[in-house]
Parts: structure tokens; sequence; C-alpha cells
């Protein structure tokens, strides 16, 4: 059985997003002793829509 969830529209919330994202240094590789997320992972927060699925109980 396919996987079960839902896509919503977040282009209108995108900069505050980029913002967010931005703001937590020690994520993006800024401070030292951090860590960095890798560009994938940006890139997955970086569009104009998110997918939730459905998780079984």
């Amino acid at each position: 059985m396919p996987p079960r969830g839902h896509r919503f529209a977040m282009a209108h919330w995108l900069p505050a997003k980029r913002a967010a994202i931005a703001a937590h240094a020690s994520q993006t590789g800024q401070l030292a002793g951090g860590f960095t997320l890798p560009p994938e992972a940006l890139a997955l927060a970086d569009r104009p829509f998110e997918i939730l699925l459905e998780c079984a109980p």
C-alpha cells in the first residue's frame, strides 16, 4: 500500500521559512561546534509546498 498524506501550499510563507532557517546559525555551519544541514535537506524546506505523511498506528 502506498503512503498516504497531504500536500500543502506554502509559497506564501517561503520568505519567513527562509529567514527562520538563516537565523539558525548552528544548523547552517556558521558556528563552531554546530552542524551543517546538507544542501538536500535545506532544499526540502525551500519548496513552495510541504508534504505531510500519515503514520500508521
